[in-house]
């Protein structure tokens, strides 16, 4: 990983994960926890699956991009499945335009993992996706979302 402490993106990836969380929690989208009785509650991550999903795994790519931009708080919303929109695109082949398109919206899910404990560039270099250029992409741009989220937990540590 270019020499990067395990506890430094362990704790990038914990501050990544609470983030999001908080994000969906504060969402007006979201159902509240003083929600009455007969309102279905849900977890913070996990969300039912909607056109985004369906645009994910039909292979729409195009409609799931148009979703993700207008929403994209979604993209670091699990569905029912425990998978992120990323992986889904990455489970059914999506070209390597549709994955930057999500990717730029929100890097952070590039160290979020699948129900399986797997992320993006784990799918991708573990045989799921044969393409070399989007495994060389998906390295690239998580390991310099982690070199910026490393110098923002530097930056934050000396200024305490």
């Amino acid at each position: 990983m270019g020499g990067a402490k395990k506890e430094d993106l362990d704790a990038i990836a914990a501050a990544t994960a609470a983030a999001a969380a908080a994000e969906i929690d504060n969402d007006s989208g979201g159902i509240s926890p003083s929600a009455s009785s007969s309102t279905r509650t849900r977890s913070p991550r996990a969300r039912d699956e909607g056109p985004l999903d369906r645009a994910c795994v039909s292979g729409n790519f195009d409609k799931a991009v148009r979703f993700a931009r207008e929403s994209p708080e979604l993209l670091v919303e699990t569905n029912a499945q425990g998978m992120l929109p990323l992986h889904e695109v990455l489970r059914h082949d999506a070209p390597i335009d549709i994955v930057r398109a999500l990717v730029e919206l929100r890097p952070e899910t590039l160290l979020m993992p699948n129900k399986y404990g797997r992320t993006a560039e784990q799918m991708a270099s573990n045989g799921t996706i044969q393409n070399a250029a989007l495994l060389q992409y998906l390295r690239e741009t998580k390991d310099a979302y982690v070199r910026s989220k490393r110098a923002e937990l530097e930056e934050s540590r000396r200024d305490e």
